[in-house]
């Protein structure tokens, strides 16, 4: 009996402890904005909708990030738009870890990740075409 009550009660820790780590998830529904604070990029290759042409490793600033835009939001996943400094917009869906902090993100032609700080989000991704690569995070504050 012993034995069958002291794995009850290790269960029942097990369980308490799992459930301790799975944090809610933060409101992510709004415009997300770049704060110029902190901003990290360098862009290399051809032109798209999103970016001029870089013949040469170009660094950016806060006025190349990206604008996040987060439609709607059930539990921990959610979806919207990200809207490039050109003014052009990707569908993107993501969902938030169960740690309450981490973000993971797919766009069309992106990934992107994430990981709320306070009340921002830095949001960093990577692009990794045939003709350009270009990698940036930057820290953003819900407008």
């Amino acid at each position: 009996m012993r034995i069958i009550s002291g794995l009850s009660a290790l269960g029942a820790g097990l369980f308490a402890a799992s459930v301790a780590m799975a944090a809610d998830p933060p409101d992510l529904v709004g415009t997300w904005k770049a704060t110029g604070e902190a901003t990290a990029s360098v862009h290399l290759g051809a032109a798209n909708e999103h970016h001029d042409a870089y013949d040469e490793p170009s660094f950016g600033s806060a006025e190349y990030a990206w604008t996040m835009v987060i439609n709607e939001q059930k539990g921990r996943a959610f979806h919207g738009v990200a809207q490039s400094p050109k003014g052009a917009e990707e569908e993107i869906v993501g969902v938030v870890s169960f740690d309450g902090e981490s973000l993971l993100i797919s766009g069309d032609n992106a990934g992107l990740f994430g990981e709320v700080v306070g009340d921002k989000i830095e949001f960093c991704f990577q692009d990794h075409a045939s003709d350009r690569a270009a990698v940036a995070c930057y820290l953003t504050a819900k407008q």
